[in-house]
C-alpha cells in the first residue's frame, strides 16, 4: 500500500475504504498512514502473521525478490503495478512485510 499509494491514492482510497477512517484523504503524501491503517485492520481481523512469523528473515529477501521474476506469471503481474516494480522496490516491500509496522 505504502509504495503504490502516491501513484493511485484516489483509487486506493475507494477500494480500501472499509479499512480507513471515513475522513481519510486521498492525498499522495498519506501513504505511510494508509498502510498503517490497513495493517491495523488486518490485525483486527485476525491476520496477524508477518513474514518473520512464517520463518523468513532479512537473509531471504534477495531470494524472494529473484523469485518474483523467475516464477512463471509473477513477472506479468508485477508489470501491472501502477509503479515500476524494480528489484529495489520489491525488496523494500518484502523488508516492510517482515515485521509489524511502527
Amino acid at each position: 500500500i505504502e509504495e503504490i499509494w502516491p501513484a493511485r491514492a484516489e483509487t486506493l482510497r475507494r477500494v480500501l475504504a472499509p479499512m480507513l477512517p471515513a475522513d481519510f484523504p486521498a492525498c499522495p503524501t498519506k501513504a505511510k498512514e494508509a498502510a498503517d491503517h490497513v495493517e491495523a485492520w488486518l490485525f483486527k481481523m485476525g491476520a496477524t502473521h508477518k513474514l518473520i512469523d512464517e520463518g523468513y528473515t532479512e537473509a531471504d529477501i534477495d531470494t524472494l525478490v529473484r523469485l518474483t521474476r523467475e516464477t512463471p506469471s509473477l513477472g506479468g503481474l508485477l508489470d501491472l503495478s501502477p509503479v515500476e516494480a524494480t528489484p529495489e522496490l520489491v525488496g523494500r516491500i518484502y523488508r516492510t512485510s517482515l515485521r509489524r509496522r511502527g
